[in-house]
């Protein structure tokens, strides 16, 4: 689904809530236990938002965790994927998580095995990001599709002009010199188990 204005992403929700209740980042910080540089991080997507984060957000604004991630008329956003532990992606036929996001253009990859500060069995719910507006996801974990079609979950690194590297979150091989065809910015992790 494609908007001529599109809705704002999870970290700006968490900002606009904060400021519309006159709130600064070191109230919110003191309120939750943690630092205002906490606050910052989790707002400016430098830090992803996990499950545990965001019901601790919903608590302290008053709203379902749900609301914080929900845009109207969406209900999922479709699965493309497991990831296996080398960070390689094995695509699969998209398939529905139930899961509501304040953008038009999310996605989710599942997770074979534990990686970096994710879980083994989550879904990594994922932003995609405008062809335009590639660099931001210079320094972010992502999903990506490189030049030929490949499709990874990796930090990416500022390469050599419109270059980067991937860098897996385990210790598999480092990808250089890869030519992006689109990135999605991880925006938080859903575990499922009970």
């Amino acid at each position: 689904m494609t908007e001529a204005t599109p809705t704002p992403d999870l970290r700006t929700r968490l900002r606009e809530l904060r400021k519309a209740r006159g709130w600064n980042q070191t109230y919110v910080a003191k309120a939750l236990g943690t630092t205002a540089q906490t606050i910052s991080r989790l707002e400016t997507n430098v830090m992803t938002v996990s499950t545990d984060w965001l019901v601790k957000f919903a608590d302290l604004f008053g709203v379902s965790p749900s609301e914080l991630i929900s845009e109207p008329g969406s209900d999922s956003v479709d699965v493309i994927g497991h990831v296996r532990s080398d960070g390689a992606i094995i695509a699969t036929a998209p398939s529905p998580l139930p899961v509501n996001l304040q953008v038009s253009s999310g996605l989710a990859v599942k997770l074979d095995d534990a990686m970096g500060p994710y879980r083994e069995a989550s879904f990594l719910i994922a932003t995609r990001l405008e062809d335009r507006n590639l660099a931001a996801a210079i320094g972010q974990t992502c999903v990506v599709e490189n030049s030929l079609g490949a499709l990874w979950l990796a930090k990416v690194i500022k390469g050599f002009e419109d270059r980067v590297t991937l860098i897996p979150l385990t210790g598999s091989a480092i990808q250089y010199d890869q030519k992006l065809k689109w990135a999605a910015r991880i925006a938080f992790e859903l575990n499922m188990a009970s």
